[in-house]
């Protein structure tokens, strides 16, 4: 798909317009970079920013086909807060067979819901104040992605992401940022 569709098109109007996987990680990117300032799961629109070096790694993950909706960089515990790194996301069988193939052999933990399926599990990445404030391992399945896409974009795209395999993806280090991103961009690039 040529992205020049998206070139000169009012942001939701481009997701609107959107109808794949692939187009939805060219948006996202774009979000990301700052150059949109809509992207569906914000119900307001946000400024376009600065991107700095995370923002750039996203970017990246979602050109190679990993449509990103949720990260955090990691920060060590201190003071009663800390922050393991995670990003969480959409992609195809192809690209999850590949990155839990990959990552396997890493000290990375890659929890992955196929199409259809739902977590439950809970899996804390985040302390803020001596309390688990944020986790991993839960997933919506299927119904958040047709209500929460055909609401914020079309159903066409909605349910072209209910077919995805939805990935969690995070270091179990608190604190470390050096080994998520790029180990995720290599899977990624192998995936090609």
């Amino acid at each position: 798909m040529g992205w020049a569709v998206f070139e000169d098109v009012p942001d939701e109007d481009a997701w609107r317009n959107c109808t794949t996987l692939e187009g939805a990680c060219e948006l996202t990117a774009r979000w990301l970079e700052g150059s949109f300032r809509y992207v569906p799961g914000y119900r307001v629109q946000q400024p376009a920013g600065q991107p700095g070096p995370m923002s750039q790694a996203l970017a990246d993950i979602n050109r190679l086909g990993f449509l990103t909706d949720d990260s955090q960089p990691g920060a060590a515990i201190s003071g009663g807060y800390g922050q393991r790194a995670f990003v969480t996301g959409r992609c195809s069988e192809q690209s999850a067979a590949t990155i839990s193939a990959l990552l396997v052999e890493t000290e990375l933990v890659v929890l992955v819901f196929p199409p259809g399926e739902s977590g439950s599990g809970q899996i804390c990445v985040t302390l803020e104040a001596d309390r688990e404030f944020t986790w991993l391992g839960r997933s919506g399945g299927p119904s958040y992605s047709l209500e929460a896409y055909s609401d914020w974009s079309n159903e066409t795209l909605a349910k072209a992401l209910v077919d995805c395999f939805e990935l969690q993806i995070f270091d179990p280090v608190w604190g470390r940022n050096s080994k998520l991103m790029p180990a995720l961009q290599a899977a990624l690039a192998a995936v090609g």
